[in-house]
């Protein structure tokens, strides 16, 4: 891969990407192109990575790790995609029973403005989620045929299995990704063959650079070098996963119908890591669940107990019913053609409250609940606003749907999650822009509404920071509302408790947290607090320099030289994270850049990938870090993983979940 230096910065990314004798003297006056080797070319030498782990809230009780991927990780799977497709494809597709799995190479068009057009007929395949509108490829393949499990309950396909079958049984592999054994995947993509030819030393070579020690050689360098377990959240884990679940699909079968009898009738679907088997009979649904469990347990997956079910016909659950209701209710209280609701506004919050009561705080039913909400208000405003033009009409309108978004935000915190504060940061955005949609309206009304919305957005937004600064596990959300007050330009009066609360935590965490496998997720809290603080004109305050302060405790740990085993894991993401915010932080003085900046791995990295260096403190790696933190860098959303600037909170906010980061 060829890549044109033009600025420090790119020298800095041409290196962290793991370029060699890249010119230091780039960005001077000077530009230059620079050769990037294949990371999984077969004569390439294998370096190990670490990811930076997240930990998000699933629910209320619950956490979820999440892994962000080191630069050279990403371009690593970037080449396997391009080089690999094709055997991709292939391994992907050999299993009836998957629900989800990859169907071809996306050839979507891309636009920040704009939804992915089908180029082709209509089919059940995705661009992972399907009429959401996307400023990232979240995926470089479409997904057949249910991006989501809800899907799959609501498809034509579950009913016919709920009339051809009595009984069901759900099975859930425990921890999955962190079950799968890297080497597996060379089991998974080979013959009888090349699994024995892998044996005899001198033969090895004539397998080639094949798909599974490839895939095999790119997921353990990307963490850590290890062969048990794969990084949570990244789409490459998800292939290689279906890929080896594929396989075991068919040894499943293989089994099932050399055990049972033809008259011993079953059906077998799988949705990444859960399996649902289909009976008439009892005893066929035991013998068949029994074989499954054996058969997971031989590639050291367990089942778990907790999670297994059984359903007898209909296979409608609870939530499924109190979903149905809910669409029946936005069916006639947000109309989609624009017309008047009728439903009277006090009894939304009435309406809402059951759905989700009824669902027992499940994080997962209130979210799927919830992006039905969110789908059926957007579509009503979109229509709706075309009909205002009185200004009684537009303060009755946006009262009516700040019912809704009250109701929303309540219900986020009864069942919490990151992904579910994501959909409550969109709504309110959504309704602080209203008044700018209302084209109808004369101006002076318009600035009537917006001091009224204003107020309603700047009261429920700091109502939800007061709740989640008290509340542990929390600071994705918390970064979602930051990144919110920012974009709706409120003031949150940080001077108060809840930024006292907000500084104290940070400190707590930096002390506790800072070693290669903690749990960064308070690094993207620091940089967003910091982001909030600059937006506002904190600088100078007490609150600041604690802020700031914190920060560089943070770079002093990260960048220093024994934070990573030297010669062992090349390159870390957080520090990655880091450095680039730092460098793309505009509102950061050139001497407070330098002075976060200026660490010992930094230098021996410029040192070590610099051509024309010397040593980590020698003449040339100090011009460059002076020119590195004086220059001002225009941070684009398609590379840089922490925006500084303004930016269009409707169009960016997916972008902002780590889960995204493939």
């Amino acid at each position: 891969m060829t890549v044109k230096l033009e600025t420090e910065f790119d020298v800095l990314t041409a290196i962290l990407l793991g370029a060699k004798d890249v010119p230091l003297n780039v960005g001077n006056g000077q530009r230059s192109l620079i050769t990037i080797d294949s990371p999984i070319a077969p004569n390439s030498s294998s370096q190990w990575h670490a990811p930076l782990r997240l930990s998000v809230r699933r629910d209320r009780f619950k956490q979820r790790d999440l892994d962000v991927l080191s630069l050279q990780s990403q371009l690593a799977i970037s080449y396997l995609y391009r080089n690999k497709q094709d055997a991709i494809l292939y391994f992907c597709n050999r299993s009836t029973g998957s629900l989800r799995h990859v169907s071809e190479k996306a050839d979507y068009g891309k636009s920040l403005r704009h939804r992915f057009k089908d180029l082709k007929k209509r089919r059940e395949y995705t661009v992972e989620t399907q009429n959401r509108v996307q400023t990232t490829y979240n995926s470089y393949f479409t997904y057949e045929s249910h991006p989501f499990v809800g899907s799959f309950y609501d498809s034509y396909k579950w009913r016919t299995l709920e009339g051809k079958w009595r009984l069901l049984r759900r099975l859930d592999i425990a921890n999955c990704f962190k079950s799968v054994y890297t080497h597996s995947v060379a089991w998974a993509t080979r013959t009888e063959l090349l699994n024995k030819m892998h044996l005899i030393g001198k033969n090895s070579r004539k397998l080639g650079n094949d798909l599974g020690r490839t895939f095999d050689k790119v997921m353990q360098s990307s963490n850590w070098g290890e062969t048990h377990g794969l990084p949570v959240g990244p789409e490459a884990s998800r292939i290689f996963a279906e890929i080896v679940l594929q396989a075991l699909d068919k040894k499943i079968l293989t089994t099932l119908e050399s055990s049972l009898s033809e008259s011993e009738n079953f059906e077998i679907l799988r949705y990444v890591d859960d399996y649902f088997i289909y009976a008439n009979d009892g005893a066929v649904l035991d013998k068949v669940s029994q074989i499954v469990v054996a058969e997971l347990r031989q590639q050291q997956f367990e089942v778990n107990a907790s999670k297994t079910a059984d359903f007898e016909t209909p296979f409608t659950t609870n939530v499924s019913s109190l979903k149905a209701q809910l669409k029946q209710f936005l069916r006639l209280a947000l109309p989609v053609d624009g017309g008047a609701p009728s439903i009277d506004g006090r009894e939304i919050g009435v309406q809402l409250k059951s759905v989700i009561l009824g669902q027992d705080g499940n994080a997962a039913a209130v979210g799927s609940s919830l992006s039905l909400i969110d789908r059926a208000l957007r579509k009503f405003l979109r229509a709706r606003v075309r009909h205002i033009d009185s200004r009684d009409d537009a303060f009755e309108l946006f009262e009516y749907v700040w019912e809704f978004v009250q109701s929303f935000s309540y219900q986020y915190l009864s069942a919490p999650s990151v992904s579910n504060c994501m959909k409550v940061v969109r709504l309110i955005h959504s309704a602080y822009g209203l008044p700018d949609h209302l084209t109808r309206l004369d101006d002076k009304s318009r600035r009537l509404l917006k001091v009224q919305v204003s107020d309603y957005v700047q009261f429920l937004v700091r109502k939800l920071l007061q709740r989640l600064v008290r509340v542990e596990g929390s600071d994705a959300e918390i970064c979602y509302i930051l990144s919110l007050a920012n974009g709706c330009d409120i003031d949150l009066d940080l001077d108060n408790s809840s930024g006292e609360l907000l500084i104290d935590r940070l400190t707590s965490r930096a002390r506790a947290s800072c070693s290669p496998k903690s749990d960064f997720a308070f690094v993207y809290l620091a940089l967003s607090v910091t982001k909030y603080l600059l937006r506002f004109k904190y600088r100078g305050s007490v609150l600041f320099e604690r802020c700031y302060d914190i920060l560089k405790a943070i770079c002093d740990c990260v960048f220093d030289e024994k934070f990573i085993p030297k010669g062992v894991v090349q390159t870390h993401a957080v520090q990655e994270l880091l450095l680039m915010s730092v460098v793309c932080c505009d509102t950061f003085t050139s001497s407070e850049r330098l002075e976060l900046l200026d660490q010992s791995w930094l230098r021996s990295l410029l040192d070590s990938r610099g051509s024309n260096s010397s040593g980590p403190n020698s003449r040339v790696v100090n011009r460059f870090l002076k020119r590195l933190v004086a220059g001002t860098y225009v941070a684009r959303a398609d590379l840089h993983p922490f925006l500084w600037g303004d930016l269009d909170l409707e169009q960016r906010l997916y972008e902002k979940q780590p889960q995204f980061i493939y």
